[in-house]
């Protein structure tokens, strides 16, 4: 299952609530109260090919997220590092193409949720770890550490692969509008 993180409250009443409110804690209760018959089970699939239609991305976006995936194959060559391991030994298989397509459907929905219409390099930093840190192949003798190991790697793979510049949503919006 993919969780999505959420940013968990500084108020200590909420956190209280949260923990403590049993409503908060059984899904088919919260599922009960959420608005029926605003899109039923079998309109799903079409609102999903309709949102990840619509949904843009920029040649310079797309040349970005070709090198996080290269960087999931090979992240020496992108400079990436990593504290407790060699780099070069940790990875026996990056991201397959999928895996990459699965990325990018999730970071066309946080646009989505954003209220855009193309996506930007957050879009996919939002899901980059949730998405593909189950979809590494680590080399056995890292296996029992994948789960630190998976997020520190995929935390240095976006701090260290160049982003777009500044430009970028000018760029974004160049080629929405071609």
């Amino acid at each position: 299952m993919m969780e999505i993180p959420i940013e968990i409250p500084t108020d200590r009443a909420l956190k209280k609530s949260l923990v403590f409110n049993t409503k908060f804690q059984h899904a088919e209760i919260l599922t009960q109260q959420v608005e029926s018959n605003i899109l039923k089970f079998d309109q799903l699939n079409a609102f999903s090919d309709l949102l990840q239609n619509h949904i843009k991305s920029s040649d310079v976006l797309e040349e970005y997220a070709i090198d996080l995936w290269d960087a999931t194959q090979h992240p020496e060559k992108f400079g990436v590092k990593m504290e407790s391991v060699d780099v070069t030994r940790v990875i026996q298989t990056g991201a397959s193409p999928r895996g990459m397509g699965m990325l990018l459907k999730a970071a066309r929905v946080n646009a989505w949720l954003n209220n855009r219409d193309s996506m930007f390099p957050e879009d996919i930093h939002a899901v980059f770890h949730e998405v593909i840190s189950h979809r590494l192949v680590f080399n056995s003798m890292y296996e029992n550490r994948r789960t630190a190991l998976a997020r520190e790697l995929t935390a240095n793979i976006m701090s260290t692969v160049a982003v777009p510049s500044p430009t970028f949503s000018n760029v974004a919006s160049i080629s929405r509008a071609a």
